[in-house]
């Protein structure tokens, strides 16, 4: 996944690791891990690796850890 440019107000937006990511053609949820922790916007298109392959997606919001238990047994990845 991508980082967005550095904004100009670091305070306000906060890095994170897991993502709520939409991807494939269905539009299938899941909740999706980095490397390091990232920010991204919501709408943002990145790459993520799901058990088809290597998919387009898009960035829905950061992945809380209730939606991490939640959509991690539908569908995760990085």
């Amino acid at each position: 996944m991508s980082a967005l440019p550095p904004t100009s107000d670091p305070i306000t937006r906060k890095a994170h690791d897991q993502f709520v990511v939409s991807h494939g053609k269905s539009g299938a949820l899941g909740v999706f891990a980095t490397s390091e922790p990232i920010m991204l916007r919501r709408g943002q298109a990145v790459l993520v690796q799901t058990a088809r392959g290597v998919e387009i997606g898009a960035v829905l919001c950061p992945a809380t850890l209730r939606q991490a238990r939640i959509l991690g047994a539908s569908s995760s990845g990085s």
